[in-house]
């Protein structure tokens, strides 16, 4: 590899106010690519059993975000959307599990552009070469205009993510009525938190518009006390849209994984916090 474009890769190997980073990393053979996270992704890329001859890494993108752990969620979420191109490499050293076809490449580029970063910090991380020799990373902070199914689940997933690490989400489901709900969410108020309920709140977060028609995750929201109802679009329907089927099935594993019975769930509410 060129020595200054190791050089390079160095200077740009920790961004100051960017502790956390998402990476593509193409395989020599453009066959493969890794999906990983790292608060020094050249670092972590040198750990690697196929370092240096088998990465492409001029090919390498990165995607910077205010804090590790939300660069960690990222990647979950990138792990879990590109399952189906899951590929095993030639071996069961560091990082055996992340590598993917490249078929999943373009889908990876486009579920790190439509999430959100953290509150407070630029609404949209830009995917940028790895070897970009600019010391700090630029960042997107136009919106993004959602306009597949696939689009809004991710954002919201990446939402409701972050908010059940604050509160319970119960569920109350009966036939093709289902209903979630944020205990407590009127009452959060600490300000790291406030982003996270305006876009909770707001029936944009859960919309898309596609062919000229609009459509929605969500058909009706109402506070009950101190708690968010959020009605779900029922499944016959939403799967009767364009991408519909695969967002149902990620809703309803998401809920199985995050959500309690309502009956179950603890009615208590976060302290306002001044």
């Amino acid at each position: 590899m060129r020595p200054d474009l190791l050089a390079r890769l160095e200077a740009g190997a920790a961004p100051p106010g960017a502790p956390g980073a998402v990476y593509l990393l193409p395989h020599a053979t453009h066959t493969r690519f890794k999906v990983g996270w790292s608060v020094q992704p050249l670092q972590r890329i040198r750990q690697l059993p196929e370092y240096p001859a088998q990465l492409d890494l001029n090919g390498a993108e990165v995607a910077w975000f205010a804090q590790a752990q939300r660069a960690r969620q990222v990647e979950r979420v990138l792990h879990r959307t590109l399952a189906p191109y899951r590929v095993d490499p030639d071996h069961d050293g560091t990082g055996c599990t992340e590598w993917f076809s490249t078929r999943g490449f373009v889908l990876a580029r486009r579920v790190v552009d439509v999430l959100l970063d953290g509150p407070g910090g630029p609404q949209h991380p830009q995917l940028v070469p790895l070897c970009e020799s600019r010391a700090t990373p630029e960042f997107r902070d136009e919106p993004l205009v959602a306009t597949s199914a696939l689009d809004v689940w991710w954002r919201v997933e990446d939402l409701w993510s972050r908010l059940r690490v604050l509160l319970p989400l119960a569920m109350d489901s009966e036939r093709e009525l289902r209903r979630l709900f944020w205990i407590g969410l009127r009452r959060l108020e600490q300000p790291h938190a406030l982003l996270l309920r305006a876009h909770a709140i707001d029936l944009d977060t859960y919309e898309w518009h596609a062919e000229g028609r609009r459509h929605s995750l969500v058909t009706l929201m109402d506070w009950e006390g101190d708690h968010l109802m959020l009605q779900l679009t029922p499944s016959r329907r939403l799967r009767c849209w364009p991408e519909g089927e695969t967002v149902d099935d990620l809703m309803r594993g998401f809920l199985a994984r995050q959500a309690v019975p309502r009956a179950t769930a603890s009615r208590s509410a976060p302290a306002p916090t001044a």
